[in-house]
């Protein structure tokens, strides 16, 4: 088991957020963490990661278990660069790289000095070098430039320090070291945050094969339904366990409502039942006492709540006034981008005034030069009616431009763009600019169709989650999630036959979600959208539009068509996987031959050290030898023997004589052994 939560409760003030949550989370198990906005997800997964503390309960983790926790905001305060930053998380193999570096060094530097290497520095290096072998030394930079690449962190500023990256960014390389951590269970809070839809399928790929296990806080249910084999759905405090993905979870979900639903209804029959029998009978000698004994059987009835729908949701639809032509929109050889306004002293040229006797360079003015930055061109499409188009490009390459420019909120710098007949066009903006006013919600969504009667106003208000006292909000005080319905409403009421939406799903939960591909799964008229939520892709889509900087291809069907129609070919990834595994194993190689190089090298230095050491002892010891026996010879001489002085002078020679003898004799005796 690698966490048991035991009836964890928190409140905040007098609104309690979680009450008697127990779950357990066991190894393999990729948990997805389901609910609404508010529900409390976010407060579960900080106290799980110890950031919180829960009023009262558990949570149980044994020691030897690692944990990774992603908050939403990633909140890094380094002053490191990403690069440097990721290498932390490597800090043992770095130390061990830099000392590996000083041996070498070490070991030349006495091989130049001396002519020999000491065996110790030699058998240093040849263990170090094993061990940085053993821990993947060779390849965790090769390990940090992948997830660089895969999580796009190498279009970000890459000499900034993390701490003056914007929060999304920082988020992301938070998400990247912990990666790279890769501990045993991983807890991601909306991961997917700031990330188009190539860098999703890079994410879902790499948590595919993650062997840790998994509890995933996110609103990106295609992501849920390809990682998760549990849910966790937390609602109204409680929690419960599904087997499965998302989707699979919806449905035991429903179908436990309707049994739940089912038991109410049944229980309701027979308690009235029960009630009529003691009505009709309790005044009746001849039944009173069936009739008591009913009452004391119904006393003792335990009444099942009424089971609720999981949430209140957004209700609603879109209609058309008319019916458009079949072409809706025409669009040839379309050059999208923006033009600089005004006069800037850099972005000037000068231009002649003709004074009737030829042109000074001083009799000039600036005129000012509109800077043109080109996002895409060669865009070709055709729109017919009833289509529903998704148009998928990375982030940067000009979606929100392209959808600009045909709503007619930009101008095109080159190429046209056709409406076809009847074709009544409504834009949703991804940021909701005109939601910026101090009006109240009331008054602002009045004012766009003031034919209406208040209270069919409030009747969309409401149908859209907003009653009581919220209708008196001002608009620009909304959060992210009330601007999006606020605009929907909008959308809703003009009844255009042709929407362009850019990230309609922003900021709106799950099951927000889900009404609004109900809403657009079921609308008459034609649909251009661009979202980074796949899910919703999926279900809306007809056909896929891939922008990129040259123009668009079009792939018919849905995401998983498209998906499955942009897959390489099985043999090239194959090669490709074959020429990145000769490429790591030509760098490990060569890593490798350089450790041994060194290391052979340094042996046959002391290999022909040892030798010529060895021919040296064997020149000195007869030296020696023959020295000591001319010695003993003169002490024989009654000169030397009668003589103390001359003596005592040759014994101390024979004993010195005698001491580097032994000397040499042991060295030899070492150097053959």
């Amino acid at each position: 088991m690698l966490l048991q939560v035991t009836n964890i409760k928190k409140s905040y003030g007098t609104t309690t957020i979680l009450s008697g949550i127990s779950f357990a989370l066991q190894p393999g198990d990729r948990a997805g963490l389901v609910g609404v906005n508010g529900a409390g997800k976010s407060t579960l997964l900080k106290i799980l990661a110890g950031k919180l503390t829960a009023d009262c309960g558990t949570v149980t983790k044994p020691k030897d278990i690692t944990s990774g926790y992603l908050a939403q905001s990633g909140g890094l305060t380094s002053q490191n660069t990403i690069f440097e930053e990721l290498l932390t998380v490597f800090e043992t193999l770095v130390t061990m790289e830099q000392q590996l570096k000083d041996l070498e060094l070490a070991i030349s530097k006495q091989a130049t000095a001396t002519g020999s290497t000491p065996q110790q520095l030699l058998a240093d290096y040849s263990e170090l070098t094993e061990t940085f072998k053993n821990q993947d030394g060779y390849s965790y930079r090769a390990k940090v430039q992948s997830i660089i690449n895969g999580l796009k962190l190498d279009t970000i500023a890459a000499n900034r320090p993390v701490a003056k990256l914007s929060g999304g960014q920082q988020t992301l390389v938070a998400l990247a070291k912990l990666l790279l951590q890769s501990p045993d269970m991983l807890m991601l809070d909306e991961p997917t945050n700031y990330l188009d839809i190539n860098t999703l399928n890079w994410l879902e790929q790499y948590l595919k094969a993650y062997p840790g296990a998994l509890l995933l806080i996110s609103h990106d249910r295609y992501l849920l339904d390809k990682l998760t084999n549990v849910t966790y759905d937390l609602e109204h405090g409680k929690i419960t366990r599904y087997p499965g993905n998302y989707s699979q979870h919806l449905v035991q979900k429903a179908a436990d409502l309707a049994l739940q639903l089912e038991q109410y209804q049944r229980q309701n029959t027979k308690i009235n039942a029960m009630e009529d029998f003691i009505q009709r009978n309790i005044a009746r000698a001849s039944s009173s006492k069936r009739a008591q004994s009913r009452r004391r059987s119904l006393e003792k009835v335990e009444l099942l709540a009424k089971p609720v729908a999981a949430n209140k949701k957004t209700t609603f639809n879109f209609s058309i006034k008319q019916q458009s032509g079949k072409e809706v929109l025409t669009v040839t050889n379309l050059t999208t981008g923006y033009r600089g306004e005004g006069t800037h002293r850099s972005n000037t040229r000068n231009v002649p005034i003709n004074l009737g006797e030829g042109t000074h360079r001083s009799n000039t003015r600036n005129v000012p030069i509109n800077p043109v930055k080109t996002i895409a061109t060669g865009i070709d499409f055709l729109i017919t009616r009833g289509e529903h188009l998704a148009l998928i490009a990375p982030n940067g390459m000009g979606k929100s431009t392209l959808l600009k420019t045909l709503a007619g909120a930009l101008k095109a710098l080159a190429g046209h763009i056709k409406l076809g007949t009847n074709v009544q066009l409504a834009y949703y903006e991804q940021q909701q600019a005109d939601l910026q006013s101090s009006k109240q919600l009331l008054a602002w969504l009045w004012d766009q169709y003031p034919q209406l009667d208040q209270k069919d106003i409030r009747t969309v208000l409401g149908n859209f989650l907003f009653s009581g006292d919220d209708i008196f909000k001002k608009t620009n005080n909304l959060s992210g999630g009330e601007k999006a319905r606020l605009a929907l409403a909008k959308l809703m009421l003009k009844q255009a036959n042709f929407l362009i939406l850019d990230e309609p799903t922003n900021h709106l939960d799950i099951y927000s979600r889900e009404v609004l591909e109900n809403a657009l799964i079921d609308f008459p008229g034609t649909i251009l959208f661009v979202s980074h939520d796949r899910y919703f892709v999926n279900k809306i889509a007809t056909r896929v539009l891939e922008l990129n900087k040259t123009g668009i291809k079009s792939y018919p069907g849905n995401y998983d068509y498209y998906l499955l129609k942009k897959q390489p070919d099985p043999v090239q990834i194959k090669q490709n996987k074959q020429k990145q595994r000769s490429t790591n194993d030509k760098k490990m190689a060569k890593e490798q031959n350089k450790a041994t190089f060194l290391k052979n090298k340094a042996l046959d230095r002391a290999k022909r050290q040892k030798q010529n050491r060895l021919r040296e002892l064997q020149t000195l010891m007869p030296l020696a030898e023959t020295q000591i026996t001319k010695l003993k010879q003169q002490l024989k001489q009654p000169a030397v023997y009668q003589d103390h002085n001359k003596c005592m002078a040759i014994n101390d020679q024979l004993d010195q004589l005698k001491q580097e003898l032994e000397q040499y004799l042991s060295e030899w005796i070492a150097l053959e052994e």
